[in-house]
């Protein structure tokens, strides 16, 4: 009996550092960088509630002009 990570391995052809070094760029916590922005930081130059900021930056997000990551607990946004 084969585990999933056994099944993950042989359909990446045995590449597993390649895939333990992509698990690892993505679960690294890269602290916000110039260009980003939280809905903490709108939040603290406007007198909007937070939820009204998360949904005006989720329908940017929807329409291409806004891209998102969660490296945590914070949402940072960045203007494409």
């Amino acid at each position: 009996m084969t585990s999933a990570a056994d099944e993950l391995y042989d359909a990446l052809d045995g590449k597993r550092n390649d895939l333990l070094s992509k698990v690892c760029e993505e679960i690294q916590k890269i602290p916000q960088q110039p260009d980003e922005f939280s809905i903490a930081d709108i939040a603290d130059k406007t007198n909007l509630e937070r939820k009204t900021i998360e949904y005006r930056l989720k329908k940017l997000e929807r329409e291409g002009m806004l891209t998102s990551r969660r490296p945590g607990r914070v949402r940072y946004y960045k203007y494409i």
